[in-house]
């Protein structure tokens, strides 16, 4: 049995996961490039030095898993970064 497709989009350009199946190594993998793109993408908060804070709005908040159809993920990925698991719902789960 093949092992589904782990695959990161970044403004439309994939990249394929090759790493090994196991639990440190898929978190290493998310932690490289989620920390790239806090450094990269999200607005830097203001130091407690600085006695700010800035306010996120998050497509969900209560980290529901949640079917949603194109629309709805056009909207969450405007939002910011979403965690998307593409299925067929004929496929053993």
């Amino acid at each position: 049995m093949l092992d589904p497709q782990i695959i990161l989009y970044k403004d439309g350009q994939p990249t394929q996961y090759s790493g090994e199946r196991t639990y440190e190594k898929l978190e290493e993998f998310i932690e490289t490039h989620s920390s790239e793109y806090a450094r990269t993408q999200l607005p830097m908060a203001p130091s407690e030095s600085e006695g700010g804070s800035v306010a996120r709005t998050r497509p969900n908040p209560e980290g529901r898993v949640m079917e949603v159809d194109e629309k709805e993920l056009d909207v969450f990925t405007r939002q910011g970064p979403v965690l998307v698991d593409f299925y067929a719902p004929w496929c053993s789960q």
